[in-house]
């Protein structure tokens, strides 16, 4: 499993947000207990939770072996709780606000089935491009060229396929002959990865283009 800088920063507010240290003669109190089971009801250890409110990720972290996790500082606005991995299907439970004094229990049933894989949230975005012409039909062994990754070629059903790290841009220009190249470009943002899948058009040159 890979963890890049914007996992890493997640992991250690998350030890923060799960593990707090209370002062001397005071009370810990924990917001909320996650509980993760299995479709048999048995305790769905190393699953990961996150928790977001209102879009931002506040703390992420994995089971123990009784399927627990407590997120001990959260905010008095409702908060979200996702649980799975990558790929593999994701529970989400959302709207849910903190009882203090008392720590809120949540139940979760998670079915991992054979998956294994990255945490939910990824510090990668994957890229699709389809390259076909005007009249919307894909095109063969176009190239696609961004310096940085390399040459590619458009498969069979005119794809191309790339993977950005968090916070890049991908930027170049797709060229076929007998066409006008395009150029492209697609962002990963950071704290919101989302795959980019863009349509490219490229027009045929006409008798008195180069």
């Amino acid at each position: 499993m890979r963890f890049g800088r914007h996992r890493t920063m997640i992991l250690l507010h998350s030890l923060l947000a799960v593990c707090p240290t209370a002062s001397p003669g005071a009370p810990s109190y924990c917001a909320f207990e996650v509980n993760v089971r299995n479709p048999s009801g048995t305790p769905s250890a190393n699953a990961p939770v996150e928790m977001v409110s209102r879009g931002r990720h506040l703390a992420v972290a994995m089971t123990n072996k009784q399927g627990l996790v407590r997120f001990c500082d959260a905010p008095l606005q409702d908060v979200d709780f996702a649980v799975g991995v990558r790929d593999c299907g994701v529970v989400l439970v959302k709207g849910v606000k903190l009882t203090w004094p008392k720590t809120r229990e949540i139940f979760i049933t998670y079915d991992k089935g054979h998956c294994s894989g990255e945490l939910i949230f990824p510090t990668s975005c994957q890229v699709l491009l389809r390259v076909h012409d005007q009249g919307g039909h894909a095109l063969v062994g176009a190239s696609f060229d961004s310096g940085q990754s390399g040459l590619g070629t458009t498969d069979i059903l005119g794809r191309i396929f790339r993977s950005i790290k968090s916070g890049e841009n991908l930027d170049g220009v797709v060229r076929m002959e007998g066409h006008e190249p395009t150029r492209i470009s697609a962002r990963c943002v950071r704290g919101d990865e989302r795959d980019v899948e863009q349509d490219v058009v490229l027009r045929k040159l006409g008798r008195g283009n180069p």
